[in-house]
C-alpha cells in the first residue's frame, strides 16, 4: 500500500531522505543502488536522466570510485570527479553526460567562495539527486 502511494507520486514532486545507518551497514552501496534504480526508472518511462551529485571529504574520493565500480554493473553508471586543480575542465555537457559527479565539500565550499554562485557551473544545474556523505 506504502509503495503504491509512493510510485502515484508525480515526479516532479521533491522528496528529501535520510539514510543514518551504522558505519559499515552499506550506505554507499544503497546509494549507488538508488542511482542505478532511478536511471531505469526514468529510462523506461522514456524520461531523460538527470545526474547525482556525491559530495564527501576528499578522503573518500577512491572509496566512492571504487564502490562504484565493484558494485554497479559495467558501464551501467557513468561517474567523473569534480575536484582538485582540473575540476573547472568539465563543462555542463560533460557533467550531464554522466550519472554521477564525485566532489568533495572543500571544492564546493572553494567555488562557492570564490564564484558568484549564478555563474558557478556546479550550482547551475538542477540535480537529480544530491548526497551528502558523512555530513556534519
Amino acid at each position: 500500500m506504502v509503495f503504491s502511494s509512493f510510485n502515484s507520486l508525480s515526479t516532479n514532486t521533491a522528496l528529501g531522505g535520510l539514510l543514518a545507518d551504522d558505519m559499515g551497514l552499506g550506505k554507499t552501496i544503497q546509494a549507488i543502488a538508488l542511482i542505478g534504480t532511478s536511471k531505469v526508472q526514468l529510462i523506461t518511462n522514456l524520461q531523460s536522466f538527470i545526474s547525482t551529485i556525491i559530495i564527501f571529504p576528499p578522503r573518500l574520493i577512491t572509496n566512492w570510485q571504487s564502490e562504484i565500480s565493484k558494485h554497479a554493473q559495467a558501464g551501467a553508471l557513468q561517474a567523473k570527479i569534480y575536484h582538485g586543480p582540473n575540476h573547472h575542465s568539465l563543462s555542463k555537457d560533460n557533467i550531464l553526460q554522466c550519472d554521477i559527479i564525485i566532489t568533495s565539500y572543500n571544492t564546493i565550499t572553494q567555488e562557492f567562495k570564490q564564484t558568484n554562485t549564478s555563474t558557478s557551473l556546479i550550482f547551475k544545474i538542477n540535480w537529480h539527486c544530491i548526497i551528502l556523505d558523512e555530513a556534519q
